[in-house]
């Protein structure tokens, strides 16, 4: 390349750099916020950078739950049955399955499990874009909204849950994205129809409706808010019904689907509460057993605050606390109140989840020797940086009135303070995943369970046709995506009739049996209730809590 060439390529550079920082010091005019494309592009590519790391590893393929939800991704349009709606189950709502299906159209991605990290790397930019503008919309300045937005980009438990299958990624876009429209809606000085809320801030709260539940109770604090402060600015139940009938009217409809569905499908509409694949049948017996904070508020809390501090980690609790304490002198806006109270909404409803059997956490709190479902927790991390984003932006501007003219240095100062405890608690974190990050520690110890993994690589490579017989409900047969064999391959529970016919008539049926150590696995019953089955299938492989057979003359 001549020196020409790179002069004007390096102008060419820095002009661009110069219009984007013109830009993002640009005001917020209207529907465009200035700076939201970048941050985006930027948080996406965060994103994909950590995943080069978590994917190759195995960490992003850790949990069970993240297998399951690839396998209910790829089935929409890969089954033995008819692909289809039919396939979403009723353990988990649907739209995490819908979005991540076209991502795992190809074996490898869905193997691999990039398909997920390029999803989680979207909602991640979009979760940025809503954070982003959520503050912008709040006044904040430029500072304070990068404050924000690296708060929650930058947290390692953020970055690890993205790069999964788990459902984590598309709630939390669809929180931010539900944060920011009613955030407009609140701020603008223009009033906004029923309409424009429906749209701006109704679309995303029904993604995060139909992600978990969490977002059920998103919209029940949003409509909440969306009446409060109405009335406050309109002085009108008229104008407040309005505008809560146009904030809910989607994710409700949404809702109304959902229980439409489990009506058809499971002939009872209210199948995920109470039916036999619900979380509360699934863990009737640790409540039966007292394993569970059910019924207790105090050891329900001690739990998910454990939880969320470690998956929040030590510094943005602390960064975020004195951001509360701060607003509690200074902050006399009622509409941010109520507005910093809506982003905890949905820990608080985890806290009644917790204390009524509906949800269960592991952690040193509740447990001296388990960890589970601290990711419970993840939600919370957008409320807390947005605290610290308001305490960032008033100490900004106190600052600015010492020292008018020192704008750059105070930027500076205040970036370089939010840098040093990130990186000090990313580092403190790091020293011992297993009690300071739990979802990391979860993660790896699941990992390590190699027995089924290592089996799911051994068919994937030996595994010559003839179809397979599984029972994918059981915990340690969540192994499809591992073994990378296309699912129209398997006879599974999810096949309903063709899988009973399987267990039926096993020799009939399959060349291939996985059977889990379970005694809740089907394939393992109806091998133990065949006539000669020792005769018919030999061992063909075997590792702890897996054993694999194969038809002896097929």
């Amino acid at each position: 390349m001549s020196t020409v060439t790179t002069v004007a390529a390096t102008s060419t550079a820095t002009a661009r750099l110069a219009r984007l920082w013109d830009e993002l010091h640009s005001p917020v005019v209207g529907r465009r916020v200035p700076g939201t494309v970048p941050v985006s592009v930027a948080a996406g590519l965060v994103s994909l950078i950590a995943s080069a790391w978590f994917v190759p590893s195995g960490l992003s393929l850790a949990y069970g739950d993240a297998l399951s939800h690839l396998t209910i991704a790829r089935r929409l349009m890969d089954t033995m049955t008819e692909p289809g709606l039919g396939q979403l189950g009723t353990v988990w709502l649907p739209v995490p399955h819908l979005l991540l299906a076209p991502f795992v159209l190809a074996i490898q991605a869905w193997q691999s499990g990039w398909g997920a990290a390029v999803l989680g790397a979207l909602c991640l930019a979009a979760t940025a874009s809503g954070l982003y503008r959520t503050a912008a919309r709040w006044g904040l300045g430029l500072t304070a909204r990068l404050v924000v937005v690296v708060v929650a980009v930058l947290n390692p438990s953020m970055l690890y849950l993205y790069s999964t299958a788990l459902t984590e990624p598309v709630l939390l876009a669809g929180i931010a994205g539900t944060l920011a429209g009613v955030s407009n809606w609140a701020t603008k000085t223009r009033r906004l129809s029923a309409g424009e809320l429906a749209v701006f801030a109704g679309i995303p709260a029904a993604v995060a409706t139909m992600s978990r539940y969490e977002g059920w109770a998103l919209v029940a604090g949003g409509s909440l808010f969306v009446a409060l402060v109405s009335l406050l600015r309109d002085r009108s139940w008229r104008a407040a019904a309005s505008y809560v009938f146009g904030f809910a009217v989607v994710p409700f409809a949404t809702m109304l689907w959902w229980l439409a569905y489990n009506w058809v499908t499971y002939h009872d509409p209210f199948a995920f509460i109470a039916g036999p694949y619900s979380a509360a049948a699934l863990q009737a017996d640790m409540v039966a057993q007292g394993l569970t904070t059910t019924g207790d508020l105090g050891a329900s809390a001690a739990t998910l605050g454990t939880a969320v501090v470690t998956t929040a980690g030590v510094g943005t609790i602390a960064l975020a606390a004195a951001g509360l304490l701060l607003m509690l002198f200074v902050e006399r806006s009622g509409r941010r109140w109520l507005f910093v109270g809506l982003t905890a909404t949905t820990t608080a409803f985890m806290l009644v989840s917790l204390y009524t059997g509906q949800a269960v956490i592991f952690n040193p709190a509740s447990s001296d020797t388990s960890v589970w479902n601290n990711r419970y927790g993840m939600a919370s991390v957008l409320g807390l940086a947005l605290v610290i984003g308001i305490a960032t932006d008033f100490v900004s501007v106190q600052l600015g009135r010492v020292a008018p003219n020192l704008v750059r240095q105070r930027r500076i100062l205040l970036s370089l303070l939010v840098a040093v405890v990130l990186w000090g608690q990313a580092n403190w974190a790091s020293q011992d995943w297993s009690t300071r990050a739990l979802v990391l520690g979860e993660a790896v110890t699941q990992v390590s369970n190699t027995g089924p993994r290592e089996a799911a690589a051994w068919l994937g490579t030996h595994y010559d046709g003839g179809f397979i017989v599984l029972d994918e409900s059981v915990a340690a047969n969540n192994i499809l995506p591992l073994a990378g064999i296309p699912l129209h391959e398997y006879f599974l529970r999810s096949n309903d009739q063709l899988f009973d016919d399987a267990l039926a008539d096993l020799p009939g049926h399959a060349r291939w049996l996985w059977v889990g150590d379970s005694d809740t696995d089907a394939v393992g019953q109806a091998a133990a209730a065949t006539t000669g089955f020792a005769t018919e299938y030999a061992v063909a492989y075997t590792a702890p809590g897996v054993t694999i057979y194969r038809a002896v003359n097929r």
